[in-house]
């Protein structure tokens, strides 16, 4: 009877150990922001790391090597089943510890090694996605990003109490305000009722109050649904693996299990983590142009008003007005020049190469050999169909509203006439606006203008979308 109360104590010893080291080892994914949905968050835990060594993250350092070396073992498990589907190789021995492919090749009806090779090429975009963001953000782009994401919403709620939102009944009766104010369909008056803790921030300099609060509602609204939408792809992923998991189970030994369980898990988390760092540089990207664009909306506004005005008085406000024009159009440039070469163009590139193959397999299975599919396999198959289309229609519309960098062009040669001799300006003086106008107005005008790009394979504009948009019509006989 001893015995059993003594084994019986040990058994649960050795729960609670087992049980504190799970909850221990989670709060430190948590630490490292492994597992993390809040996009905010995620940037606050990036920025700091860039400003500390690498070497006293060892927890973060010990899980990005388990996880880089997981999807490379991945990469090689792809190529090797293809090579052996292709030339007929027995993968009877290999299958057993690989139980989830080995079930996979009875149960599954598109189980194909092109699919196993194109399907090698997307997980290069895991690794590489990852690691530009966690690593690659150059401290330029960050300390921007730190003051849109961070200083511009630091108790932002707490100082506009007008704000607050305690419930969810309350939420969808200020629905209407935060909308309005994002549109920019409020006063002036309200947008100046709007209180920040850091009144002027060096990103901010020249912008008005309604671009920093609807740059703020913006931002909330966008941690909260990509929040919302990671915790539903991460319900969406378990419940798909978890499904297909217990379907053969009770069929394994109890090393397949084990192995089958790790591989499980490691699955779940690499395919979530891949949408989570895809989300999270869109926004992080998002957010920077919607801050220009309603910049340089503001400032060809403020234009066209000043260039219409024709008074002493008002052209030495033009004048003031064509030079602030041009540092902060200068400034925007730059701003998007800096996001296109270490955000956007390689993660366009490398998205599009790892990609590319594996849209061609999954559009060409579902055209030709749908008839083979289960009705599962078919709703499977035509979800992820609307996710590369919906991701592909989101980065094409975020990443076209360059133009507006450009047409400014008419309002600046209309300026010029604006600009003339009087008692307050001298003919030097007008002249040497004038060159000043001319001299940007050609540069707006030239045949390199700038627009974000994927890699050497081409830009993103809506000349570019256009020509691949009647080339297509014409193939498909549309």
């Amino acid at each position: 009877m001893y015995d059993h109360i003594f084994y019986f104590k040990m058994n649960n010893k050795i729960i609670i150990n087992c049980f504190y080291k799970i909850i221990k080892t989670i709060l430190q994914l948590v630490n490292c922001n492994l597992i993390q949905i809040q996009f905010i968050l995620m940037f606050k835990y990036i920025y700091k790391l860039s400003q500390v060594s690498l070497k006293t993250k060892k927890c973060l350092i010990i899980c990005k090597t388990v996880i880089y070396s997981y999807l490379v073992l991945a990469i090689l498990r792809c190529n090797f089943i293809a090579f052996c589907l292709l030339k007929n190789i027995d993968l009877t021995l290999y299958f057993y510890y690989d139980p989830i492919l080995g079930q996979a090749q009875k149960t599954l009806n598109f189980f194909d090694p092109k699919l196993f090779f194109t399907f090698g090429l997307t997980v290069w975009y895991g690794i590489f996605i990852d690691y530009a963001i966690y690593f690659r953000i150059n401290s330029k782009m960050l300390d921007s990003l730190n003051e849109i994401l961070v200083l511009n919403i630091e108790q932002f709620v707490s100082l506009n109490s007008h704000l607050k939102v305690k419930s969810v009944k309350e939420f969808f009766q200020k629905f209407t305000i935060f909308k309005g104010i994002i549109s920019g369909n409020c006063s002036d008056y309200h947008y100046g009722c709007i209180k920040f803790k850091h009144s002027s921030l060096k990103f901010f300099s020249g912008v008005s109050n309604k671009i920093r609060a609807q740059t703020a509602l913006l931002t909330m609204w966008r941690n909260a649904s990509s929040a919302v939408s990671l915790f539903a792809i991460a319900l969406a992923n378990s419940c798909l693996f978890g499904l297909y998991l217990s379907m053969f189970y009770h069929r394994l030994s109890a090393l397949q299990r084990i192995i089958a369980l790790v591989d499980t898990v490691l699955n779940i988390y690499c395919s979530w983590n891949g949408n989570r760092m895809g989300m999270f540089g869109l926004n992080y990207v998002i957010v920077i142009v919607y801050v220009h664009y309603s910049h340089l909306k503001y400032l060809k506004q403020r234009l066209q008003q000043l260039s219409n005005q024709k008074c002493n008085q008002n052209q030495s406000c033009l004048i003031l007005f064509l030079r602030t024009f041009y540092r902060n159009h200068l400034t925007i440039l730059k701003s998007f020049i800096e996001a296109n070469r270490h955000i956007v163009s390689p993660l366009l590139f490398v998205s599009i190469l790892s990609q590319f193959g594996f849209n061609i397999w999954l559009i060409t299975f579902v055209v030709k050999k749908s008839s083979l599919l289960l009705l599962g396999e078919k709703i499977f198959f035509y979800c992820l169909l609307v996710v590369q289309v919906s991701m592909a229609l989101m980065t094409c519309e975020t990443f076209v509203h360059t133009d507006i960098l450009y047409n400014s062009d008419g309002l600046l040669f209309k300026s010029q006439f604006s600009l003339q001799k009087n008692i307050f300006h001298s003919g030097s003086c007008i002249l040497r606006e004038k060159i000043k106008l001319m001299t940007y107005y050609e540069q707006m005008n030239s045949n390199n203008k700038f627009s974000f790009t994927f890699g050497p394979l081409g830009s993103l504009s809506n000349v570019s979308i256009s020509q691949v948009s009647k080339l297509f019509c014409k193939k498909v006989n549309f």
